[in-house]
């Protein structure tokens, strides 16, 4: 199995992802994001990683974004306030 994954980011609007699976595009897939640079509080972080890993259904993918989100958790970009 191929899997591609296209990851297209302005920075003044959106990113767009697009994925294809043995060339043909998967029309709906779980996407979520760690960016602890886009102005999350200690507290919006916080949510944000729970609500995101509920997102999540495979136990591989929970586990590997959990360790992401500890990772980014000590960002200098998360506002303790």
């Amino acid at each position: 199995m191929l899997i591609e994954v296209i990851h297209s980011r302005d920075p003044d609007t959106s990113c767009d992802i697009h994925v294809y699976v043995d060339g043909v595009a998967v029309a709906s897939f779980t996407e979520i994001d760690i960016d602890p640079g886009a102005g999350y509080t200690r507290e919006g972080w916080n949510e944000h990683r729970k609500d995101s890993l509920a997102a999540l259904t495979s136990p591989m993918a929970i586990a590997r974004a959990a360790v992401l989100f500890d990772c980014a958790a000590e960002s200098q970009y998360i506002e303790d306030v």
